[in-house]
């Protein structure tokens, strides 16, 4: 049983890992929902059952981070809506076994245990929830919003649940404006992922030789430094507060360790960055040929 359960949470773990999940790159998480707890006996959750719930929050882009079980849905005269999966998580216990001495005599003797089960987000039931009072307004910053709108051959931006760039169909996608705790976390997000954008085909080709990057390779990973230091020239030029550099500064120190804090890469990734960054601001040297305009 132990075994299994520790496959499961293994499996969880990777999968979040896998999709790109790092929580101080998640401004969108709303405010003050970073603890998951039971909605009903409001115990907060912890441990490993913090990354899995956190990691499911976000991937699922649920807004609220309140957790119950399938019975105590059912004991609310609420349903698990149709289709719904559960999130597992796991508790540790003790209970007495039997030791047998030599004596032929039982002593009674505690030893640990793992267990698992299963909870449904309060997005995922029809139970009524009274969601907290919570403004949904938005004040653009003039600067910020100048860059987004003046960049040439923008790609479409749609909302989404999660921030990405989809190089397919050439689409920005970023959650409401509402969701972000501040404009400057939006329009940071945004930017890492229009700089993405910058590397497609029809502006300055960059994945013309990277068509397959594994998350965690190389190539994803020097793209990432591209898109986050890119995000951080362009929120130098915005004004943007110091905190946006501060949290970019431990995303890249996260990818640094794939090359071995080797900061050649980040020299080679910043030089990239900065023509990204020209391009979206309409600065790049006028002897560059777009390679659709090349003959």
């Amino acid at each position: 049983m132990k075994q299994f359960v520790y496959e499961i949470l293994t499996e969880k773990i990777i999968s979040a890992l896998e999709k790109g999940l790092v929580p101080w790159r998640m401004p969108w998480v709303r405010p003050g929902s970073a603890m998951p707890v039971n909605h009903i006996t409001r115990r907060a959750y912890s441990g490993i059952n913090w990354l899995l719930l956190y990691s499911e929050l976000v991937d699922k882009g649920y807004e609220q981070n309140e957790w119950l079980t399938f019975k105590q849905c059912t004991s609310r005269g609420s349903q698990i809506k149709k289709g719904e999966r559960g999130t597992v998580v796991c508790y540790y216990s003790l209970r007495e076994v039997d030791k047998k001495e030599k004596t032929n005599t039982a002593e009674k003797q505690l030893a640990p245990f793992i267990r698992y089960y299963w909870v449904f987000n309060v997005e995922q039931t029809t139970l009524a929830l009274v969601n907290e009072a919570r403004e949904e307004t938005f004040c653009p910053i003039t600067n910020a919003e100048s860059i987004v709108m003046n960049m040439p051959r923008r790609p479409q931006i749609k909302k989404s649940r999660s921030a990405s760039y989809r190089m397919s169909d050439d689409v920005v996608c970023i959650p409401r404006k509402e969701l972000f705790s501040s404009a400057s976390g939006y329009y940071a997000t945004l930017f890492h992922e229009l700089t993405h954008a910058t590397g497609h085909e029809n502006r300055l080709n960059r994945f013309k030789n990277n068509t397959s990057m594994q998350f965690g390779g190389e190539k994803y990973s020097f793209e990432e430094l591209i898109a986050e230091i890119g995000a951080c020239f362009l929120c130098a030029e915005a004004g943007i507060a110091q905190d946006i550099l501060d949290n970019s500064a431990a995303y890249i120190k996260g990818w640094l360790t794939t090359f071995r804090n080797d900061k050649r890469f980040v020299v080679r990734a910043a030089n990239r960055a900065q023509r990204a960054v020209n391009y979206i601001l309409k600065e790049e040297k006028a002897s560059y040929v777009h390679p659709k305009e090349a003959s």
